[in-house]
């Protein structure tokens, strides 16, 4: 044996709390009476567990034995790459904050700084799935159990990419449906023109919240289906998980709301079951990316109607459910066929 490999499991786990601690800190960032401050327990939270992770990967490099080590830098070296991007992060988010100050809103996301960070983490996070894709042993239909690593190893990629579009986050697309904020549009338009004009705005940011997130949700399905048939639980988790995490980014802790991804998930596990949809199944895995982002988008209308009205008439509603079966039959003409069985 000429390379130490990594435990998975203590791979995710380090990750797990460094993502987090980072989405703790990022929601304390809203809470009143905060101290705006580099040197935090909050960041500690997050930048602990991170160092944990390097030291743990710089371990598995190192220990190997020399003539193994080309062959540990080509198995860890995008790891690598994110645990260089993350400390390149963190120590540019303290120079760029005492030069520019502490960023707000959207500037907080689009910092260079913070870019890095998040980039690290997907390319951490996503290590032990690009170690299970990798390994030709595998089998291609496990069990939940021994696919959870993977599984949660992809639910945290799809997370940190959603972090980076949190003002692109198609959940909270209610803000610009429903009756309260046409009333506020209303009330502050003035004119006619320029109440179109904002009603326009408001629809436009809607459906691209809600086209944007579709394709972040989906793709990574998508991306599972080319290798495995994924266990009954597994889309339910992959939608569930970044959900949960983005809601306490956004403020979203809705019940109904949080039941979307588990309710949508289960149905699309159901597909999978009944229709084995794969890239030997084309037809199959076609009408699944095109059926699924319809019953996601379809329940979030109708929740978003039961909880706070809905005012878009049935015309751009029901189009963007539509738009967004279309994006999911998209995305699948991206996955070749496999045709060597047939």
């Amino acid at each position: 044996m000429t390379t130490t490999a990594q435990n998975p499991t203590i791979t995710l786990t380090l990750v797990t709390m460094t993502i987090v601690g980072l989405f703790v800190d990022i929601w304390s960032h809203g809470q009143p009476g905060l101290v705006e401050t580099f040197f935090s327990p909050l960041h500690a939270a997050f930048i602990l567990p991170f160092l944990g992770t390097a030291g743990y990967l710089l371990r598995a490099i190192t220990r190997s034995r020399p003539g193994g080590r080309r062959e540990a830098l080509r198995r860890y070296g995008m790891d690598l790459a994110g645990v260089l991007s993350f400390a390149a992060g963190l120590t540019g988010d303290l120079i760029w904050h005492s030069i520019f100050g502490l960023e707000t809103s959207v500037e907080a996301l689009t910092s260079p700084p913070h870019v890095f960070l998040v980039l690290g983490l997907i390319l951490m996070a996503s290590g032990p799935f690009r170690a299970a894709w990798a390994d030709g042993s595998s089998t291609t239909r496990p069990t939940l159990r021994a696919f959870l690593p993977t599984l949660l190893s992809l639910s945290l990629a799809t997370s940190m990419v959603g972090l980076l579009l949190t003002y692109l986050w198609g959940f909270t697309s209610s803000h610009y449906m429903t009756p309260q904020t046409f009333r506020l549009i209303k009330l502050l338009a003035g004119s006619g023109s320029h109440e179109a004009l904002m009603r326009d705005i408001a629809h436009a940011r809607a459906i691209s919240n809600i086209l944007i997130t579709n394709a972040v949700l989906l793709a990574p399905v998508l991306i599972m289906l080319q290798r495995w048939r994924p266990p009954l639980g597994s889309v339910a988790i992959l939608f569930t998980l970044p959900t949960m995490l983005m809601a306490a980014v956004t403020g979203f802790f809705v019940p109904r709301l949080l039941l979307l991804p588990v309710m949508a998930g289960l149905a699309a596990d159901g597909l999978i079951r009944v229709l084995e949809p794969s890239p030997r199944r084309i037809a199959s895995l076609r009408f699944f990316a095109a059926t699924v982002p319809v019953v996601l988008w379809g329940l979030y209308v109708l929740i978003v109607r039961l909880e706070w009205g809905l005012v878009w008439p049935p015309a751009l509603w029901g189009g963007v459910i539509m738009w967004t079966g279309l994006e999911g039959l998209g995305l699948s003409l991206l996955v070749p066929p496999d045709d060597t069985d047939q």
